[in-house]
C-alpha cells in the first residue's frame, strides 16, 4: 500500500510517497534486458535485517548477474568522522562498515557507490580526507573492489557501460556543494572548478549520444519533500508556533545551501537540466529528497530514492 503525503493541508499534484510498504513482485525477465536497482540514505538501516535489505537481496537475486546496485550516498556510517586507527572506536566503526559492505558484496551482480555529505563529513572541512579514507578502507581492509565512482573525491563523471546500449554516468554532486578543501586538477581530477565538472558531463553525454543514459548523483533535481520546499503540517509547531512557521518561510523562499529554494542550489538545477535537455533520453537518479518520487519534464526523468 502507498501512502500519499499532503504537506499542510494542500493537495501537490504530483507522485510521492513516503512509508511505502515493502512489496515483492514476480518479474518476467524475459521482457528485460538489464536491472538497475538504487538505494540512498541507508547508513542508518541495518540493511541484513530490514525489509529493504530483503527486499533488495530477493529482487537482485532474480534478477541474476544481469543487474547492477548504485549507492546514491549516503549509505556507509551516519554522522561520524572515519579514522584508520586502532583505537576501540576506530576498529567498531570499521566492524560496521564491512558489515554493511558484506551485504552489497553478497548480492548478485556488480553495485558502484557515489558519495553524499555523510561521506564527505557532513560538508565539513574534513570533508575530502573522510571520502578519501573511506575509499581506502573499502579497497585495502574490506576488499570491496573499485567501488566507489568516481574515485580520489573527484567530480566526475565516471562513465560505466552496461552492454553496448546503456551507460552510467557516476557523478559526486557533493563536489559541487563542499565549501572547504576538495580535490582539483593537481589532485588527478579532470575538473579545477565547477564550469570544468558541467562541461565534461556535457561532452560525456553527447559522446553517448545513441545510448540510454543514467546519471547518478546524490542531490536531487526536482522534490516534493523538505528540501524542495514542503513540510508536514506538525513543522509548523516545531520548535514553537510562529517559529516553526518561520524557520518553514525561509527554507521555503531562500532554503539552506542544501535546499532547493537557496540562489547556488538553483543554479545547479538550471544547469544540470539544461545539459540534460541536449539528449533525447536521460534518467537521472539522486536520494536527497528523502521521498520516492518519479518526475517527467519533457524527456528527462528524475527519480529520487
Amino acid at each position: 500500500m502507498l501512502l500519499p503525503l499532503f504537506i499542510g493541508g494542500c493537495a501537490i499534484n504530483k507522485d510521492f510517497f513516503l512509508h511505502e510498504k515493502d512489496e515483492f513482485a514476480q518479474i518476467d525477465t524475459a521482457d528485460i534486458c538489464h536491472a538497475v536497482y538504487f538505494l540512498g540514505n541507508s547508513d542508518k538501516v541495518k540493511l541484513g535485517r530490514s525489509p529493504t535489505g530483503h527486499l533488495l537481496s530477493r529482487q537482485m537475486e532474480q534478477s541474476g548477474k544481469e543487474s547492477t546496485l548504485i549507492l546514491l550516498g549516503n549509505n556507509s556510517l551516519r554522522n561520524t568522522s572515519i579514522k584508520l586507527d586502532s583505537s576501540r572506536r576506530g576498529l567498531a566503526k570499521l566492524t560496521l562498515l564491512k558489515y554493511r559492505y558484506d551485504f552489497f558484496n553478497s548480492l548478485k551482480g556488480p553495485y558502484f557507490a557515489v558519495l553524499g555529505p555523510h561521506e564527505w563529513a557532513n560538508g565539513s572541512r574534513y570533508g575530502m580526507n573522510n571520502a578519501r579514507i573511506l575509499e581506502e578502507i573499502l579497497d585495502d581492509e574490506l576488499q570491496a573492489g573499485d567501488i566507489i565512482r568516481p574515485s580520489g573525491g573527484c567530480p566526475g563523471p565516471d562513465e560505466v557501460k552496461i552492454g553496448s546500449d546503456i551507460v552510467l554516468l557516476l557523478i559526486d554532486t557533493q563536489w559541487l556543494f563542499h565549501s572547504w578543501d576538495k580535490p582539483k586538477e593537481e589532485d588527478g581530477c579532470d575538473a579545477a572548478g565547477k564550469m570544468d565538472f558541467y562541461v565534461n558531463l556535457q561532452d560525456a553525454i553527447k559522446r553517448n549520444y545513441n545510448k540510454k543514459i543514467i546519471v547518478a548523483g546524490y542531490h536531487s533535481l526536482a522534490g516534493n519533500g523538505r528540501h524542495g520546499g514542503y513540510f508536514p503540517a506538525k513543522s509548523h509547531f516545531i520548535p514553537l508556533p510562529v517559529l516553526g512557521s518561520l524557520d518553514i518561510g525561509l527554507r521555503s523562499w531562500l532554503g539552506n545551501p542544501y535546499d532547493m529554494a537557496n540562489p547556488n542550489y538553483q543554479v545547479f538545477i538550471k544547469t544540470m537540466k539544461d545539459i540534460f535537455r541536449e539528449h533525447k533520453d536521460i534518467i537521472y537518479l539522486s536520494a536527497h529528497e528523502k521521498t520516492l518520487e518519479h518526475h517527467k519534464t519533457d524527456h528527462m526523468h528524475f527519480l529520487n530514492s
